[in-house]
């Protein structure tokens, strides 16, 4: 029930957050790839 809610709230918010939430993904990455190499 709750794990629904909080869904529904990641999903109603504007398009800049999901963008943001993409950001940190890929600057998370990408700090990955470059302490690999």
């Amino acid at each position: 029930m709750q794990s629904c809610l909080f869904s529904k709230k990641l999903l109603l918010p504007s398009p800049s957050i999901k963008a943001l939430q993409l950001s940190l993904i890929f600057y998370f990455i990408f700090n990955g790839v470059a302490i690999f190499f």
